[in-house]
């Protein structure tokens, strides 16, 4: 018998990834295309839209909407969805190998094309895959001291966003100097990546998202009565993971075709 999905959860993800999409397309047009396509100010249309794009993920309004639309939406339900599923350790291990997968493809895109910025060191599927094979342990925790760590995970990751929580010791900038402390959201000034997702703090809305799953789907089943069936955004949010992995190689094609034509 075929497992009843829940249309909600999946019509979430897939809106998530839509505007992940739009995200990473702003991301592509700003931070690397720009500097690919033009050498100084242009009149140009496609340097008027570049030089937009990267204005706009300098606005602090771009990187709180980014984290409570796109990435926030996406783990937040990839940690209720945890509760549903019986092999979350074996996912994540699949994920982990799709997330290195694309750290090694974006890395010879960044060489081969100069998309300088485009190598995805630790992005939003290293953190999931991470979430996903510590999730066994989060799922015998108590709710409540998995909540409070989630919200502790948040916290320490808001203060250290805003600048008011570094780590500046010996050992720290030695491991900085090989950038093994990335996924904490410790970097040297020289670190960049193609999209970044600490486990600090964006595993704490994954383990959030855990809890409240835990309580809302119980019986694993949709909370309303009737199957809206948004097929777009079902079908997006269904195959969200393999769509995210291949989406920004898809990107780089079309603006690089787009370059070619138009510049």
């Amino acid at each position: 018998m075929r497992k009843q999905r829940i249309w909600e959860l999946d019509a979430l993800r897939g809106w998530a990834f839509v505007l992940m999409v739009f995200d990473h397309l702003t991301y592509d047009l700003g931070r690397i295309f720009l500097n690919i396509w033009f050498d100084g100010p242009s009149n140009h249309w496609l340097y008027r839209l570049c030089k937009a794009c990267a204005d706009y993920r300098d606005l602090d309004i771009a990187l709180l909407l980014r984290v409570l639309l796109v990435s926030g939406v996406f783990l937040f339900v990839s940690g209720i969805s945890a509760n549903l599923s019986r092999s979350n350790f074996r996912r994540g291990l699949k994920l982990l190998f799709i997330a290195l997968a694309l750290t090694g493809i974006t890395s010879l895109l960044e060489i081969a094309f100069g998309f300088v910025g485009a190598t995805v060191y630790f992005g939003i599927l290293h953190c999931l895959a991470i979430a996903m094979l510590l999730t066994p342990l989060f799922l015998k925790m108590n709710p409540y001291v998995l909540l409070g760590l989630g919200a502790v995970v948040i916290g320490v990751g808001a203060l250290m966003e805003l600048g008011l929580l570094s780590f500046s010791s010996p050992l720290v900038v030695f491991l900085n100097r090989y950038h093994l402390l990335v996924p904490f959201n410790i970097y040297a000034y020289n670190f960049s990546s193609g999209d970044y997702y600490p486990l600090i703090p964006y595993m704490g809305i994954y383990m959030v998202g855990i809890v409240v799953g835990k309580y809302l789907y119980s019986q694993k089943k949709s909370l309303f009565k009737k199957d809206y069936n948004l097929k777009p955004l079902n079908y997006l949010g269904r195959n969200a993971l393999w769509l995210y992995f291949v989406h920004q190689i898809v990107l780089f094609g079309f603006l690089y075709v787009i370059g070619w034509i138009f510049v």
